[in-house]
């Protein structure tokens, strides 16, 4: 995938440092929104996954965290 877009760029009739540049943005955006997405996914995982132990114990202490 990484030279995908830089492969479109090209048959479009970008200069070559043009494609290079906007394919480099364009991974950078990808990752940043899979990394915004795969945090979302794991705050949610360990919130849920901490207040089922939390309900599980006996102890009133972690039921306020």
């Amino acid at each position: 995938m990484g030279r995908y877009f830089y492969d479109i760029f090209i048959e479009k009739g970008l200069t070559e440092n043009t494609a290079v540049y906007l394919n480099m943005l364009i991974l950078l955006a990808i990752t940043v929104v899979l990394v915004f997405i795969s945090d979302y996914i794991a705050k949610n995982i360990l919130i849920r996954a901490f207040h089922v132990f939390a309900k599980g114990t006996k102890t009133k202490f972690d039921d306020l965290l």
